[in-house]
């Protein structure tokens, strides 16, 4: 049977998979899934001379499809001038850039102020500048995409083998409840001795009926990758044959 993909977009990763499952036909199994998007929150902040423009470029890095959930300036626009000493305009250049940061530009800068150049080094002083500087907008819009995945599913055949042997495990457990009186609806996990298991779940690993949350706890299918015979000797065949006749 040839695999299938299932796309699948919901608010949330978790309404996703749900969706996700619900939507398998019967005998066919999840192969894997591809998250094309997780359904989170994202921020995308830019930086422009005036708010507007700010905001028109953040949104174009949005897709149209979003939902925006915020809008935020961070940062308001403005000018103002500020007075450093440096022996050197270069020099009072870096020096300003390393206060400003990468959000304002150094619009003008002027000398206002010679220094001295002392005797042999004493007395010597600075120059002093006055910079024009700008502060940039800064701003930020939180939007949502929806959590959308994509899920390949295939039969029996397709199953890797410690997935093909969980399933027969799985097989294995309905055919014990098959044999329980229609009156008997739970039973007790034999692997932890307190966890409740329906009627048809769960896992029969040799005689023992397991819940799945010790199946998964215990790793079971990390052992069975590790030894296909983890689960009992001859267990891995008996697996292939029964996928085989389904």
């Amino acid at each position: 049977m040839a695999d299938n993909t299932i796309e699948i977009e919901a608010e949330t990763l978790e309404e996703a998979r749900e969706q996700v499952k619900s939507r398998i036909p019967e005998g066919l199994y999840l192969l894997s899934e591809r998250v094309i998007s997780d359904g989170k929150p994202k921020t995308a902040r830019c930086i422009a001379d005036k708010t507007g423009a700010a905001f028109e470029k953040a949104q174009d890095g949005i897709s149209s499809d979003v939902a925006v959930i915020q809008k935020k300036e961070l940062t308001s626009p403005a000018q103002n001038v500020r007075t450093v000493e440096a022996f050197d305009e270069q020099s009072a250049r870096t020096q300003l850039e390393s206060q400003i940061g990468n959000t304002a530009k150094i619009k003008s800068l002027r000398l206002a102020m010679a220094g001295k150049k002392g005797f042999l080094g004493i007395g010597k002083k600075p120059n002093q500048y006055d910079a024009e500087v700008c502060q940039q907008a800064v701003v930020e819009i939180t939007y949502k995409a929806k959590a959308k995945i994509s899920a390949t599913v295939g039969g029996l055949s397709s199953l890797p083998a410690e997935r093909l042997i969980g399933e027969y495990l799985r097989h294995r457990a309905r055919q014990w409840w098959a044999a329980q009186p229609e009156s008997r609806t739970v039973a007790t996990c034999d692997a932890c001795g307190g966890q409740p298991v329906s009627r048809n779940e769960g896992h029969l690993v040799g005689s023992s009926l397991w819940c799945d949350d010790c199946y998964a706890d215990k790793d079971v299918e990390g052992q069975l990758r590790r030894d296909p015979n983890a689960a009992g000797f001859g267990v891995p065949q008996e697996a292939q044959r029964w996928a085989a006749a389904t």
